[in-house]
């Protein structure tokens, strides 16, 4: 018996940089100088530059950047992962479910494309489930729901049309609305006092007005869509409940306390009475770090308190969610993931508590590496992939049900160049529905990488999956490695068609974009409002400059096949199996994700 071990060459690109050489000689054009790197282009490995005569921003024509070699496999791989026969672990629930909005009425209003195809999720974005709208129903001039937002002594004008029409779109699209209740507006706190997410941070006055507005914003949902589909939207009561910047009485820890959990208790109340008694509820806190009063109090009384607006003890909720952000690459919470969910869930399961889900309502990283916000907390650079991969494994581990995000493109969530967010995301989607299989790791990466993975079985689709990652805590790091993968051959025993996908530089433009945008599109690190390490680089708040800005968009083109997977597809026969296991080695560049997806031959 032989063995075949697939290794994925770099056959055709070296083909491709020799017809590109050739081309760029018989055209007289010479490669441009290589600079010293600056501190953004030392992030990723250098790829071949664009060759160029002209000294101009935009040169014509440009010549396509092209994808990075593989290198020459070792002899022996890094890392080793056997994959298990014991396809009977838990079900992988979708991660990636929900897209979470700043602004609401901007991505689904002044920002949503005219045209949009009313399949554009389901084609370029299907794993998306729920549209999370901070801030939902008021706090703001803009977001509060009247016909006269300032005339404080009319309580009633309800003019809800804003709402309405952006849940329109969203079901539009197959997907439910997450309604954020809060903040409260201005005209029931009697004066708005805004804080530094610019809402009103004060409760209600009035608790029962607060009450009917509620009542009513959800009773016209029911009268536009139906019960039974409101029913299946997913409702919370404000954003980081115990952050003062959002939400406080006076500053006072104990008043603050007791004026959420009223307004929550009022606002349950409101819901469940113009719909039913099982909705889906829930809130927000900041819980990754100390806010101005203990998050776990309002479990506590979610659980055992009385309710203020009923008298009876307990308030309906369904699910706790937390925001959890690490400060910047390299610079990391030291209150993790998995302990900011567990601070919660522990809280919860302490007063009998024992059915609520647990998401992350916001996060990921405050600030790029230049020490500005990133404008969706997300980085461009592949680095990003590997995070989420090892995020991902975490939730699974951990029993999270979500982690929401903000930005997918880089136009935010509609039509633009994909990030790497987007690719993770998509290719982590495929596993959704499959059973998790014990998988053995012998080996070690590099130092300072870490090479991790987790693998399932779908027995509908009899579909084995794969994903590893190249995971370093530092952006600039640079260490690849080779893995190899043992399947079984008792999943295939006729044989196995793999498909590798491999998110990396050769699949983000993002690095491309940065080493070339001084030189080849005069955008300039002062033409960045927010931090340049941003994915949502299509925003105002990312190039702040509307000409740079045009430019950039000019070239998507280009950009976009930078940006494409590039899937590659092997098929194995029993008799290329050793002791009982197929054998498929794949490579990972640094901060790489790939996912393995394993059928039988057709």
């Amino acid at each position: 018996m032989t063995m075949k071990k697939i290794r994925l060459t770099a056959l055709m690109l070296v083909l491709m940089l020799l017809a590109i050489a050739v081309g760029c000689g018989g055209n007289g054009a010479t490669p441009q100088e290589t600079p010293t790197p600056t501190v953004a282009e030392q992030v990723t490995p250098t790829k071949t530059e664009r060759p160029t005569s002209s000294p101009t921003p935009t040169p014509e024509p440009w010549i396509r950047t092209t994808d990075t070699p593989i290198p020459t496999p070792p002899e022996k791989t890094d890392v080793v992962f056997t994959i298990g026969e014991d396809a009977d672990g838990k079900v992988i629930t979708n991660k990636v479910s929900d897209i979470n909005l700043w602004n609401y009425l901007e991505d689904w209003a002044t920002r949503y494309p005219v045209d949009v195809s009313e399949t554009y999720f389901s084609e370029k974005l299907p794993f998306a489930e729920y549209i999370h709208f901070m801030t939902g129903t008021g706090g703001g001039l803009n977001h509060d729901l009247f016909v006269s937002v300032s005339d404080l002594e009319t309580l009633d004008d309800y003019k809800f049309d804003k709402l309405i029409n952006a849940c329109k779109k969203v079901v539009r699209q197959g997907l439910k609305p997450y309604i954020k209740t809060g903040a409260v507006p201005v005209k029931y706190s009697g004066k708005g006092e805004y804080g530094g997410f610019g809402v009103n941070t004060r409760p209600p006055e009035n608790y029962d007005a607060y009450y009917d507005y509620i009542y009513n914003i959800a009773k016209a949902l029911v009268e536009q869509f139906g019960l039974e589909e409101v029913k299946t939207w997913r409702w919370g009561c404000l954003t980081e409940f115990e952050n003062a910047d959002w939400f406080h009485l006076d500053r006072d820890p104990v008043k603050s306390r007791d004026a959420f959990c009223k307004m929550y208790d009022y606002t349950v109340a409101a819901l469940q009475d113009a719909i039913c008694e099982d909705i889906e509820v829930g809130a927000h806190a900041m819980a990754v770090s100390e806010g101005l009063w203990d998050e776990r109090e309002f479990i506590y009384h979610c659980a055992n308190g009385t309710n203020y607006k009923t008298g009876e003890i307990g308030t309906r909720i369904t699910f706790i969610s937390a925001s959890f952000y690490d400060h910047a690459p390299g610079n990391y919470s030291k209150f993790t993931l998995a302990k900011t969910i567990n601070h919660l869930r522990d809280a919860a399961l302490s007063v009998g508590l024992t059915n609520l889900k647990y998401g992350v309502d916001e996060g990921r990283f405050l600030v790029g590496t230049d020490g500005k916000d990133l404008t969706a907390r997300t980085v461009g650079y592949t680095f990003q992939a590997a995070y989420d991969a090892k995020t991902i494994k975490t939730m699974i581990e951990e029993d999270i049900a979500y982690f929401s995000a903000w930005c997918y493109t880089s136009e935010g969530i509609w039509e633009g160049l994909p990030n790497v967010t987007m690719h993770v995301a998509n290719l982590f989607y495929k596993m959704v529905g499959s059973k998790l299989t014990s998988v053995d790791i012998a080996g070690k990466g590099t130092l300072g990488d870490e090479i991790d993975g987790f693998s399932a079985y779908n027995e509908d689709e009899e579909k084995l999956y794969f994903m590893a990652y190249n995971f370093n805590e530092y952006m600039i790091a640079t260490n690849d490695e080779w893995i190899t993968a043992k399947i079984p051959v008792s999943y295939f025993p006729e044989g196995v068609t793999v498909t590798n996908w491999t998110v990396d530089d050769n699949s983000n433009y993002f690095d491309d974009f940065q080493r070339e945008r001084e030189k080849f599109l005069n955008i300039q690190d002062y033409h960045f409002a927010w931090s340049k390490d941003s994915d949502y680089t299509a925003s105002l708040n990312t190039i702040g400059d509307s000409a740079a800005l045009k430019r950039f968009r000019a070239e998507y083109d280009y950009y976009y096949e930078l940006a494409r997977l590039k899937p590659v597809t092997v098929t194995l026969t029993p008799e290329d199996a050793v002791d009982g296991y197929y054998t498929i080695d794949a490579y990972l560049d640094h901060h790489a994700v790939v996912l393995l997806e394993c059928e039988k031959v057709k």
